[in-house]
């Protein structure tokens, strides 16, 4: 997470700088690691979604989803509100803007590419590779039942 200064005093927080505090690892599959472990959250889902079907207009601004508004809708306190944010906001999930004492926030759709690339990626490899070699398949024997894939 980034902040420059902005005119007037504001800093302006910058979420899509996603090589900062909390991306564990090195490279693409650092990054992709905090994506899903913020994704992992059923709090963080629930503002995820809520930014993304949010109504344009919130608390007057038309700048994104005020933090306020995260709070009452999600029933948690501002600190726990601010740490599941700052999470989705550092693996660039989520762009954050500072405005006076309150923080808008937007989903960030490259963020959200990059998780859906990873997930693609997968399912490309699985999908590419076939059926699984017989010495893959681990203790298999005649009686094993393999109608379950997993």
């Amino acid at each position: 997470m980034t902040a420059a200064p902005k005119a007037g005093g504001r800093a302006e927080v910058h979420g899509s700088g996603v090589h900062g505090v909390g991306v564990r690892g090195s490279g693409l599959h650092g990054l992709q690691a905090a994506v899903f472990r913020a994704l992992g959250d059923p709090h963080r889902l629930r503002a995820l979604h809520f930014l993304a079907t949010a109504e344009p207009s919130r608390c007057a601004s038309g700048e994104g989803v005020c933090a306020c508004d995260l709070v009452a809708h999600l029933g948690l306190s501002q600190p726990t509100v601010s740490h599941h944010m700052r999470v989705l906001v550092t693996c660039g999930l989520v762009d954050a803007r500072k405005r006076g004492r309150w923080t808008h926030y937007t989903v960030c759709p490259a963020g959200l590419e990059a998780g859906r690339a990873a997930l693609n990626g997968l399912l490309g490899a699985s999908d590419s590779s076939g059926p699984p070699a017989a010495g893959r398949m681990g203790r298999a024997g005649p009686d094993t039942d393999r109608s379950r894939s997993c």
